[in-house]
């Protein structure tokens, strides 16, 4: 009797183990479920759209999501009259940089504090500022025709000194930084947008040296994989959605398409907003980790003169997925913020 009770103890006390291992392997495994931060231009307020080519009211936003696309906080960081695009992080993520364009022809690069939304200018004149991870310098392209990127420092979170080209002269586009501190955009030859003459370049910090990603064929709108060891771009001509290329070693290999445009019965099936969509298209995109990548989702109707694209909205795509899954992160952070607007445009992300 006394062994059977002892056998029992022990039995108890095994269960009593494995269950609490169970339970140890079950919370860690949904602390896997990954928390970011993201900085996103957004038209909540009347929903006139959120590009540069029209100039309308985006202003900057700053949510908490989680990697599934549920939102969790958002909060409004600016009210401006002109479009607010393309925001990124400071490298302590105290500041977001962006631009901000008065008309069609005029932009200059704020500063925002995240903590207290006050802002600023950085940089008259200016767009696209990618600041190097070491937190110590940024490069931007000055809207003054013909001119060439130029890295300058921060003296200070608001304010840039020693500004100094890093290009010959040219029209420079787009510029992001690596984690590596790799610096990608496209230069315009030519006629310029349209005209199928943009190139992919990287500016590599270590060796001030421009490396060519590809020829003067069309390719633009480009950004850094998570780890800064892989290009992706945009070319209609070649591939209908965003082409990947490894960068290792200095040296650019092309491995060609990587991630489709969605079809638009794919993206209004999990945003109904989409359904009078003629065309779906991706770009400007930024990871948030290796398997989770923001894009800008543009809808484009049927017109007199073509195909206008009439609507964007961020999207959170699962690349472990293949096609990769669509999360609709752009409707679930107006749904979340309220009002009578949906449009959103360009993203940076970051992991909490």
């Amino acid at each position: 009797m006394l062994k059977n009770s002892r056998l029992l103890l022990v039995a108890i006390v095994f269960s009593l183990v494995v269950c609490a291992i169970g339970v140890i392997i079950y919370t860690t495994s949904s602390s896997r479920t990954k928390s970011a931060q993201i900085v996103f231009g957004a038209d909540f307020g009347n929903n006139d759209g959120c590009d540069t080519h029209s100039n309308a009211g985006c202003d900057i936003f700053l949510a908490d999501i989680e990697l599934d696309g549920t939102v969790s906080s958002i909060r409004q960081l600016t009210d401006q009259d002109g479009a607010e695009v393309f925001p990124v992080f400071s490298a302590d993520n105290e500041f977001v940089y962006a631009n901000i364009w008065s008309n069609s022809k005029q932009a200059d690069i704020e500063w925002i504090n995240t903590d207290n939304g006050s802002s600023g200018t950085l940089q008259a004149g200016a767009r696209g500022l990618a600041p190097l991870p070491n937190g110590k310098s940024a490069v931007f392209a000055p809207l003054v025709a013909n001119s060439p990127l130029r890295m300058a420092d921060f003296s200070s979170p608001t304010t840039l000194t020693n500004a100094r080209a890093i290009t010959p002269p040219g029209n420079y586009n787009e510029p992001h930084a690596s984690v590596l501190g790799d610096i990608i955009f496209y230069q315009l030859f030519g006629e310029g947008k349209g005209s199928n003459t943009a190139q992919a370049q990287i500016y590599q910090t270590s060796t001030n040296k421009i490396i060519e990603v590809t020829p003067s064929d069309g390719t633009a709108h480009c950004f850094w994989g998570f780890n800064g060891t892989a290009t992706y771009c945009n070319n209609v001509e070649l591939f209908q959605g965003i082409q990947r290329s490894s960068f290792i070693d200095s040296v650019i290999s092309k491995t060609g398409g990587s991630i489709r445009h969605p079809k638009p019965a794919t993206v209004s099936a999990v945003d109904a907003d989409y359904a009078i969509c003629k065309t779906t298209s991706i770009a400007y995109g930024a990871f948030c980790d290796e398997d989770h990548l923001i894009v800008t989702l543009g809808c484009g109707t049927e017109t007199a003169s073509g195909i206008e694209m009439m609507m964007s909205k961020i999207a959170l795509l699962d690349l472990t997925q293949k096609p990769p899954r669509i999360m609709p992160l752009g409707k679930n952070l107006a749904t979340a913020f309220g009002g009578p607007g949906g449009s959103s445009y360009t993203a940076s992300c970051r992991i909490k």
